[in-house]
């Protein structure tokens, strides 16, 4: 089952891990009677992505597709909501993904695991 997609191209079988936090929005101020009044605007998530240790060409499929678009850095995310259970498709940024080596050889390229975060806009 697909469950983590970054621009229609799955890549479930690479996720170790799925982290959907939300964040509410909202403005706040008090009266002149004291009391707090708070309106709420929207709720915006980040959706936290681990990825297995991947082997180089792996790895280059991922890279190119996170980096795809030079400077229209939004991304289509489709991914599992645990709300629903059924796969939503959101726009997000990516504002760093930082890829660790954890075995450089003539033959074997391998990284360690590591995560992005996608913040929806």
């Amino acid at each position: 089952m697909a469950y983590f997609k970054i621009n229609n191209t799955d890549y479930s079988m690479y996720v170790n891990k799925l982290l959907i936090d939300t964040k509410h929005k909202y403005t706040a101020r008090e009266n002149a009677a004291g009391n707090l009044m708070v309106k709420y605007i929207t709720k915006k998530r980040n959706i936290q992505v681990g990825i297995i240790p991947l082997d180089a060409t792996a790895l280059k499929s991922l890279v190119e597709e996170l980096n795809k678009g030079g400077a229209q850095f939004t991304k289509s995310i489709t991914f599992l909501n645990p709300e629903t259970n059924a796969l939503e498709t959101v726009t997000c940024i990516i504002p760093i993904n930082s890829i660790e080596y954890y075995t450089v050889q003539a033959d074997k390229v391998m990284t360690k695991a590591f995560s992005f975060t996608c913040e929806e806009l």
